[in-house]
């Protein structure tokens, strides 16, 4: 990475935004979940994006340039926020695609049947349901979820013209039902069925993960069979043309994309926020990223409810970040956009239903 290559002034083409920290689940790895119980953490409350708030930030302008925008984040599901339809309907137009990532288990089937109709204006517009197995199997880890209401909804945002993906946590206790929750992926016109290998879960030292219920009962997560976990040696950075991943090259800048979260703070991406948030609740933190946000008073200088997504965007921060990616740091984005030897996590096994 060029100290020269930076969101400086930079043309902002996609946002991923952090719409709540609300969420209906209780996944016990989740980052707002406390595996000791599972309930949510002490530190999180009801904070969300509002529809009026996005207009003010983002100029129409800025809007119109858009070509993507993805709402997941790190602490909530996006189907909770209380104006998730609205804002859907806002970004989502021929030239600019609107995705979200959730759950499913929440809203009615009217609701979804809405969101299909909305996101029918872009062929690239689609939902990513998390669903992890059938119905004996998905809420052993997807916690405080129906998988008939999941279903209901999905067929009712399906029918309505919306484009679904179905997104698959393999485990020892559901990697079994993987060939029958394709077929009936299929069945229900899905349009993508996933297989997501992730090894920050497990590894040939950490086999399995103990958490407890909320009655007391110590359950434990086992790791799937080794064709299901990730393989080594690809990286994000690979994804980056020209690059030879020994240097950081950020992922986020090279899409021209920014990560809006639920407190109306821009980042870079989720990774870093994620780090951030932390830095500010008085945890210990060694991302590298969270003492240079803080540094630079980050809380206050990228709070849209303070300053524009303009004056942002020409902060020294932006310099000083791009000029530590040089050296490969801070550690953070070295882990996620630079280490050769990263393993792959996201989306390792993709099957076109019907193709």
């Amino acid at each position: 990475m060029k100290p020269t290559d930076t969101f400086y002034g930079v043309r902002i083409a996609r946002l991923h935004l952090e719409l709540t920290e609300k969420c209906n689940a209780a996944c016990p790895l989740c980052i707002r979940t406390n595996p000791d119980g599972l309930r949510p953490q002490s530190y999180l409350g009801t904070q969300e994006l509002r529809l009026d708030d996005l207009r003010a930030f983002l100029p129409v302008e800025l809007r119109r340039n858009l070509l993507e925008v993805h709402m997941c984040g790190s602490y909530g599901d996006p189907i909770m926020a209380k104006d998730c339809l609205a804002i859907a309907a806002l970004f989502c137009t021929p030239n600019c695609s609107v995705s979200l990532s959730t759950n499913g288990s929440a809203r009615s089937t009217r609701w979804w049947s809405e969101l299909g109709r909305i996101l029918a204006k872009n062929p690239k517009s689609r939902v990513d349901f998390h669903i992890d197995g059938l119905a004996d199997t998905n809420s052993f880890y997807r916690r405080n979820t129906s998988f008939a209401k999941i279903i209901k909804n999905a067929t009712a945002f399906i029918e309505a013209g919306g484009q679904a993906n179905w997104e698959f946590i393999p485990f020892k206790h559901n990697e079994h039902q993987i060939e029958q929750a394709r077929e009936l992926s299929r069945q229900l016109n899905f349009a993508r069925f996933t297989i997501k290998k992730s090894n920050w879960i497990f590894s040939e030292e950490r086999p399995k993960i103990a958490f407890t219920d909320r009655n007391g009962k110590t359950c434990y997560l086992e790791k799937p069979s080794s064709i299901y976990m990730p393989d080594k040696g690809k990286t994000r950075a690979s994804v980056i043309p020209d690059s030879d991943n020994q240097e950081i090259n950020c992922l986020a800048l090279f899409q021209n994309e920014l990560y809006i979260s639920c407190e109306s703070i821009v980042y870079p991406c989720c990774w870093v926020a994620r780090h951030a948030r932390n830095i500010y609740l008085g945890k210990d933190t060694k991302d590298g990223f969270s003492e240079l946000f803080q540094r630079y008073n980050g809380n206050e200088i990228f709070n849209l409810k303070r300053h524009s997504l303009e004056e942002m965007l020409h902060s020294h921060f932006f310099m000083a970040l791009s000029e530590w990616w040089s050296t490969n740091q801070p550690p953070i984005c070295f882990k996620k956009c630079g280490l050769k030897n990263q393993p792959e996590k996201i989306k390792t096994t993709n099957v076109t239903n019907g193709g």
